[in-house]
Formats: structure tokens, C-alpha cells, sequence
């Protein structure tokens, strides 16, 4: 999210300023809740930033002086996205300098390291949906965003499938709908042709019945349930969503099979930017790590 930041912050358009200010704070976030982790803080979804960063800073005190900048950025990028606020390009060039220097502090602090030692992404557990970050990364190295992207979404797709595996009683609301919907139709044309006094008409409906069960639980359709309901299932797990929709709006769509053997769908004319396979790793690296912290907090108080 920082790069992501960085990348915006370059550009004087107003919607680029708005994306600083919100790719920073994410930042800000994703560093406090994983250095309070390292610490073996646990964090409750109902903290807000500054209660993380007063746990934060009581743990190291050299901290404290951030606290103040960076709940003024927490404060602006509220505005930002509920009033629509645009912040000045001063506004924006003061916080690029603050987040910066409070990342550097806090893992200097914390782990004792250099921010260029660090990788978020070697705190992700999973292996396959790491090794795919990992590629990913690599990829916007080598400045070949289309790899990048693609990488990063097998890796969601992945992580995603593995986490409901993980959860316990976790039926997905796509299957849920998909199979209420099947339900009430055919059991509807079941009892239509139960009653119907022609034979003709009888397996008609049955036929329709059938028909109605097999293209509900098709490919094409299942996928579309998924578009539609995916949004709801993250969301319960603090996933933001206006990420989510542009992350969307980016990534081709992955379907991940029962033995994690995986089929990307790329759209004719599909190419995107660097800058938006940095917004792409950034948010699936957070999410994933977000999705671990409450397994990880689930288990701990199971």
C-alpha cells in the first residue's frame, strides 16, 4: 500500500490525491496490526487506529510523537471516503513524509530491522497462496504488471478456498442461495406436475425441474452467484470493500477447483498497469493477512 501511495502521490489529479490518503492509511493499518501481533497483542476487530496505536506506542514508548500526525491522516482519509473530501497536494506531500517515517520507526523499533529488510508478504502462512504473492512481486519487479496481477489473484483465490476450508460450519452464502433458489423453483414445478392431469404436461414440469437444478449449478452461473455474493462473505471478515471493488475491477476472474487445480479467465483486451498491479499485490497481501489474524484470534479463544 505504501508503493501504491508513493505512486499516487506523483500524480496532481484529485482522484490521485484521494487514493494517497486512503492507500496510506491502509498502510499505516496493516503495519500496526502486524507489529501488535509480533508483540502478541491480540487485536479486537472493535479497536479503532488510535486505540492501536496507543497499545502500540505504551509497548514502545520512542513511538508516541507519531501518534499525533497519524490519527490526523486517520481523521482526513474519514473524509475522504465518506464526505468525499479532496486533501491539498500539501496535505498529501506532509503525510507521504509522516507514514513514511512512522513505518520505518515502529519496524526499526519492533523488529529491529530496516523497512527494506521487511516483506509482508513472508508473514503469510499459507504456502501456495505465498509462493504466488511471491511471484507476483517478482513480476512488478521486472515491471511486467499483467504476470503481477494475475499471480496476485490466483494467490486471493487460493487463500480464500483454504480459509473456509479452515472455518469451522463456514457454508458458503453462494452455495447457500444457489441451493435455496434450486429448492424453491423445482420443488415449485415438482408440485405443479404433481397435480397436472396430463401426462405430457406432468414431465414437462419435471423436465423443467431438472433443467432448472442443472443451470443453477453450472459453471457460468455458479460464477455469477460468486460476483454476487463474494462481497458479503468478505465483509464479515473486515475486508474493505471499496478495495475489493476496484481489486475487481482489476483482477481476471480465477475459479479454484476441489483439488486447488486452478483456471484464470482473462477478458479479449485485458492489460493492466503497474500502478495497478501494486494497488492489486498491496490489498491481496493485507487481506490475506487480515483473513490469517482472525483465524489465528479465532483459535486462540476456541
Amino acid at each position: 500500500m505504501l508503493a501504491d501511495a508513493l505512486q499516487h502521490s506523483k500524480q496532481n489529479l484529485p482522484t490521485a490525491r484521494m487514493r494517497c490518503v486512503l492507500s496510506l492509511d491502509h498502510a499505516v493499518e496493516i503495519i500496526v496490526v502486524t507489529l501488535l501481533s509480533e508483540l502478541g497483542t491480540a487485536v479486537e476487530r472493535s479497536w479503532s487506529l488510535p486505540k492501536m496505536l496507543e497499545e502500540l506506542s505504551e509497548q514502545h514508548k520512542a513511538l508516541k510523537p507519531h501518534r499525533q500526525p497519524i490519527e490526523r491522516l486517520r481523521r482526513v482519509r474519514d473524509r475522504v471516503q465518506h464526505d468525499g473530501i479532496v486533501p491539498s497536494p500539501e496535505d498529501v506531500r506532509q503525510f507521504v513524509g509522516q507514514v513514511e517515517a512512522f513505518i520505518r520507526d515502529s519496524i526499526r523499533e519492533v523488529l529491529g530491522k530496516e523497512l527494506e529488510e521487511c516483506s509482508l508478504v513472508s508473514l503469510v502462512a499459507d504456502e501456495q497462496a505465498r509462493e504466488h504473492l511471491i511471484n507476483s512481486e517478482r513480476a512488478i519487479a521486472r515491471n511486467d504488471p499483467r504476470l503481477a496481477v494475475r499471480e496476485a489473484a490466483i494467490s486471493f483465490a487460493l487463500y480464500w478456498k483454504h480459509f473456509c476450508t479452515r472455518v469451522r460450519n463456514h457454508w458458503s452464502w453462494n452455495d447457500r442461495l444457489v441451493n435455496s433458489f434450486s429448492y424453491a423453483v423445482t420443488s415449485a414445478a415438482k408440485e405443479v406436475a404433481r397435480k397436472a392431469t396430463e401426462k405430457g404436461i406432468r414431465e414437462s414440469w419435471i423436465s423443467f425441474a431438472r433443467e432448472v437444478d442443472y443451470q443453477l449449478t453450472s459453471l457460468r452461473n455458479q460464477r455469477e452467484f460468486t460476483r454476487l455474493v463474494r462481497p458479503l462473505e468478505l465483509a464479515q471478515f473486515g475486508i474493505d470493500m471499496t478495495a475489493y471493488s476496484r481489486f475487481q475491477r482489476i483482477v481476471p476472474d480465477v475459479l479454484v477447483a476441489v483439488n486447488d487445480e486452478v483456471l484464470v479467465e482473462e477478458i479479449p483486451g485485458w492489460s493492466p498497469t503497474q500502478q495497478d498491479a501494486l494497488f492489486v499485490f498491496d490489498f491481496v497481501t493485507a487481506a490475506l493477512l487480515q483473513l490469517q489474524d482472525w483465524l489465528e484470534v479465532r483459535d486462540e479463544y476456541a
